[in-house]
């Protein structure tokens, strides 16, 4: 029997949560300004667009909360988002203990609500924010099938799905409520079905494809219509369904991808979505149920970046990469659809914080996630901390 690993949770309040936004402050850079100087204050002189306005970043303060998560080095720790309320989840899974994965649901100033486990042969697990609470979607190795759960903001499960006989390819978060996700049977990789639930984990619709490729990539964009990315011998090939389930025709979506490089699609504001190589760049552009064509200039002008959408789905968040070599760095720029840089919020790189993990939550929570190993061999601490509503 494999030895079961022990964690401790510790969880800080630091302050009320933010939300009130700010043209220019100390934690951030002004529009259009070069990379923010040491302190992180903005650029004398500089002006904001009018269309920043009410989108700015806010002063970087304390964090809400901070939690630190102590264990073993099989205990890997990673962010889950936050729902609408604020409340955050935090990942962990542990392939020596059963069960392996577990979500732990925090309120905004870092108290856990309460924790869900998974199936004990759960593998492949991903987590999806909505609006009240998370959806898991997992595969359960036992009873040979699909698993899903969906938790409230106070940790209780609400509902719970299974599909016998199949496994979940690509899967992407409804940004209208609930889940998208690639269903193929077990030892039939030919037959591909592609299904939507809603967020008591109620069956939307669930489509055929008669589809060439093998699944790759998938995104939703704000209007509920889903792009499916294949990959074949040649360029990659895409499939649109709508909000209803209505597939479209399968057409040439991106030109053939480097066998080290995977396409991650991000919303657009409004609809459609952008699509890109990770890591990489970003490549492509999609109007809602339309082909493909070139990402606007202000998006290549940042290569490595991961975008988010801020301010209720006004403005674009967007994580520059992290800085090489032993330069710390960690900065969340907030820009509008026309590609208007409406300031950077400068986040703090004091120990373990140099290169973190940055995410932008649903509601606008920054959540902030380090790793380091700790004083004796076999042991690792997690250490996370948000900026509730940050970017609501």
């Amino acid at each position: 029997m494999r030895a079961l690993a022990i964690f401790l949770l510790v969880a800080a309040g630091c302050r009320a949560p933010s939300t009130a936004p700010s043209a220019t402050d100390a934690g951030s850079e002004s529009a259009g300004a070069q990379p923010a100087p040491a302190d992180g204050g903005p650029d004398a002189g500089s002006v904001l667009p009018a269309e920043c306005a009410g989108l700015s970043p806010p002063p970087v303060g304390q964090p809400t909360a901070s939690v630190v998560a102590d264990g073993s080095s099989s205990d890997w720790w990673s962010a889950g988002g936050t729902d609408d309320s604020g409340t955050v989840a935090l990942i962990r899974t542990n392939d020596n203990q059963l069960p392996p994965f577990a979500l732990h649901v925090l309120d905004p100033w870092g108290v856990e609500r309460a924790r869900y486990q998974s199936v004990d042969a759960s593998f492949a697990e991903h987590v999806f924010e909505q609006r009240d609470g998370f959806e898991v979607i997992g595969f359960d190795a036992w009873a040979r099938g699909v698993y899903m759960a969906a938790i409230d903001r106070r940790g209780t499960v609400v509902a719970t799905a299974t599909i016998p006989g199949e496994y979940a390819g690509p899967t992407a978060g409804d940004p209208l409520g609930g889940i998208r996700t690639v269903l193929k049977r077990i030892g039939d990789d030919s037959v591909i079905a592609f299904a939507a639930y809603d967020e008591p984990l109620k069956l939307r619709f669930r489509t055929q494809l008669v589809a060439t490729g093998r699944p790759v990539a998938l995104g939703v964009d704000r209007q509920g219509n889903s792009l499916l990315l294949l990959e074949g011998a040649g360029p990659i090939d895409g499939i649109w369904i709508d909000h209803s389930g209505k597939a479209g025709a399968e057409f040439k979506a991106v030109e053939e991808v480097p066998a080290t490089t995977s396409i991650v699609l991000a919303p657009r504001i409004g609809s459609g979505l952008f699509a890109g190589r990770s890591p990489g760049s970003w490549t492509h552009q999609f109007d809602a149920l339309g082909a493909g064509s070139p990402p606007p200039d202000w998006l290549v002008a940042r290569p490595g970046s991961t975008l988010h959408l801020a301010r209720g789905g006004h403005a674009y968040a967007v994580v520059h990469p992290l800085p090489s070599g032993s330069a710390c760095g960690a900065r969340i720029e907030v820009v509008t659809s026309s590609g208007a840089s409406c300031g950077t919020a400068v986040f703090p790189t004091e120990s373990p914080w140099c290169h973190p993990a940055l995410a932008v939550g649903r509601d606008g929570t920054v959540v902030e996630g380090a790793v380091f190993d700790g004083p004796s061999a076999g042991h690792r601490t997690s250490v996370f901390r948000w900026w509730a509503g940050f970017l609501k």
